[in-house]
C-alpha cells in the first residue's frame, strides 16, 4: 500500500484506481465485520431471551403443577380426617398463596 501511495504522485491512473480499490475494500471489510459482529450479538441475545423465557415457563409449569397437587392434598384432607396428621391445612394454603403470587410474578415478567 505504501508503494502504491507513492506511485500515485505520477498519476498514473491505473495506479490511483488501484488505491481507491483497496481503500474500498478495506472500508467495506470493516463495515462487513461490524454487522457480522451485530448479527451474531443479536443472534445470541436472542438465544438468551429465549432460553430465559423457557425457564420462566417451566418455572411456570412447574408452579402450576404444585399448586394442583396442593390443592388435591388439601381437597383429600378435607375429606379423610386421617390425613392431618400428615399435612397441615393452613401450610397448604399458604403455600398455594405464594405458589399464585409466584405464578403472577412471572406472568408480569413476561
Amino acid at each position: 500500500m505504501l508503494r502504491l501511495e507513492q506511485l500515485k504522485d505520477y498519476q498514473s491512473t491505473d495506479c490511483v484506481n488501484i488505491i481507491k480499490t483497496v481503500q474500498k475494500l478495506s472500508l467495506t471489510s470493516s463495515i462487513n465485520r461490524n454487522v457480522r459482529s451485530l448479527t451474531s450479538n443479536v443472534h445470541l441475545n436472542t438465544i438468551q431471551l429465549l432460553q430465559v423465557k423457557q425457564k420462566q415457563t417451566e418455572t411456570k409449569n412447574e408452579l402450576i403443577e404444585a399448586r394442583e397437587k396442593l390443592k388435591n392434598v388439601s381437597y383429600m384432607d378435607n375429606s379423610n380426617e386421617l390425613l392431618q396428621i400428615f399435612t397441615n391445612v393452613t401450610d397448604i394454603s399458604m403455600q398455594l398463596a405464594l405458589i399464585d403470587v409466584e405464578i403472577k410474578l412471572l406472568e408480569s415478567m413476561c
